[in-house]
């Protein structure tokens, strides 16, 4: 499994990057909402995806794939520092 890193988003550009429809739907919006909720803010993809209607979790990495990469490039983020 591949972890990426990157925590130099100040918080005035992670205040920008939730209020843009285009980075944040209605769709990373509920998945967001879901880990906030979870015991320990954290839940398997398998229990959020079957919450949130799906029958596999494969839905939810398209959306949590394209939610980074759309952040990556709202924050100019290059793709050589975020692979750890």
């Amino acid at each position: 499994m591949r972890t990426y890193l990157y925590d130099d988003i100040p918080t005035e550009q992670w205040e920008i990057i939730l209020q843009d429809k285009n980075i944040i739907t209605d769709k990373m919006k509920m998945i967001i909402s879901l880990l906030y909720q979870a015991p320990d803010y954290t839940l398997n993809a398998g229990a959020m995806a079957r919450i949130m209607g799906y029958t596999s979790h494969a839905p939810l990495n398209n959306i949590v794939g394209t939610c980074g990469r759309k952040i990556k490039e709202q924050c100019k983020i290059p793709s050589s520092c975020c692979t750890v």
